[in-house]
């Protein structure tokens, strides 16, 4: 397998021969990722995948509400885990 392009946009063009002006650069026949460790490995879609993509994105999503309640003049309850207006 081959791609084509001018670095960083290559393209895979199978048999097809590259356009003028490409260069031609041979690439892996296929990268098999490994599962990811840590939330920051985590693409999108991971977390149905993966438990800890799915515990990351819970936690980032928890860290959303808490600055948004805090940035909206709320309070942050710890025990209730809510925000508290007023």
């Amino acid at each position: 397998m081959k791609a084509c392009g001018v670095w960083p946009s290559w393209i895979d063009r199978g048999d097809t021969p590259c356009l003028p002006g490409e260069k031609k650069c041979s690439v892996r026949k296929s990268a098999v990722r490994q599962p990811p460790t840590a939330g920051y490995e985590c693409r999108d879609g991971d977390e149905s995948k993966y438990q800890v993509c799915a515990g990351h994105e819970a936690w980032v999503d928890g860290q959303v509400e808490y600055a948004n309640c805090v940035d909206g003049g709320g309070r942050w309850d710890v025990e209730e885990q809510r925000c508290v207006r007023g």
